[in-house]
């Protein structure tokens, strides 16, 4: 896969996309639990599908502004997170749970800790 397309990951709502994400990292968990009976390992219990996604910039795009994310952000929106695992784009569902951050009013990005947490990941 030496020529795998890596495109950074997106905030979007209702299709629209706010800002790009730089430093995100994707956690997918089955959430199987293993089953044990006397005689041992018996297999897995089929667990829900969940995703947590983080960030450490949230860079806004186009007329999006710093104060927009941030309020979708307080109002507990859902947002779509976007990224790349691989060479396939993923989309997760999500809402952003906890941040903290520092603001650089010279370039206009947040800088921080954004957590995202979400269901299945379903591939674009």
């Amino acid at each position: 896969m030496a020529n795998a397309r890596i495109r950074p990951s997106a905030l979007y709502v209702n299709g629209d996309k706010l800002a790009t994400l730089t430093g995100s990292t994707f956690d997918f968990n089955s959430n199987d639990q293993r089953q044990l009976v006397i005689d041992g390992y018996l297999g897995h219990s089929d667990g829900i599908d969940v995703t947590d996604t983080e960030a450490k910039i949230i860079v806004p795009v186009g007329d999006t502004t710093i104060d927009e994310i941030l309020r979708l952000f307080f109002l507990k929106e859902y947002l779509e997170v976007q990224g790349t695992v691989g060479d396939k784009l993923v989309s997760i569902t999500s809402r952003c749970i906890s941040f903290n951050v520092t603001s650089d009013v010279e370039n206009g990005k947040l800088e921080g800790t954004f957590k995202f947490e979400g269901g299945r990941a379903d591939f674009v």
